[in-house]
């Protein structure tokens, strides 16, 4: 039970302190890159093979995060001001 239990309590405290401090948007985008993340993993470790479909897609779901966090920081670097604080 424990081995269950406190990762999911330590993951979904973790969630919450994250959505508290930088906001829902930005760590739902951060989160899409762990299918990504998982497919990497599992290439180094498992010796898993990666097709070109998973490569393809994992290009893409990259470049969109890359281009959210990038807007998102000229946004703040411009501004001075960070959205996610008035939520």
């Amino acid at each position: 039970m424990s081995v269950n239990a406190i990762p999911t309590i330590f993951g979904h405290y973790v969630f919450n302190l994250l959505l508290k401090s930088i906001g829902a948007t930005t760590v739902s985008v951060g989160i899409i890159g762990e299918p990504v993340l998982a497919i990497l993993l599992a290439y180094l470790l498992l010796g898993e093979h990666i097709s070109v479909f998973q490569f393809a897609g994992g290009l893409i779901t990259l470049s969109g995060m890359l281009m959210y966090f990038w807007l998102r920081s000229l946004q703040y670097s411009h501004t001075g001001h960070d959205p996610a604080k008035d939520l």
